[in-house]
């Protein structure tokens, strides 16, 4: 849902045979430019992840991300660039 420059929603990240997240976005766009905090669940533990996006004509693309080998969490790096694709498709109210 966007509001303004406030950008708001569920976003859920399901891959094959792994766990999967399923949570809700708050963010800010600054001229197409979409970075905010996803807050989800994983087997039953709540998380945060900083979320970068932009928009691309009709699809949004989302910031990959690198494993903080101290930390193991995932983190934006110098080699993190835009390069999931995601389809338009209709909101839910």
């Amino acid at each position: 849902i966007v509001k303004g420059d406030q950008v708001s929603g569920d976003f859920g990240h399901y891959p094959k045979e792994k766990d999967r997240r399923v949570g809700k976005i708050t963010a800010i766009n600054a001229g197409g430019l979409i970075k905010g905090v996803w807050i989800y669940m994983q087997e039953g533990v709540s998380d945060t992840l900083q979320i970068e996006f932009k928009l691309a004509g009709e699809k949004l693309v989302q910031k990959n991300y690198t494993v903080d080998s101290k930390t193991g969490r995932e983190v934006f790096s110098e080699a993190s660039v835009f390069n999931i694709a995601f389809d338009k498709v209709p909101c839910k109210d």
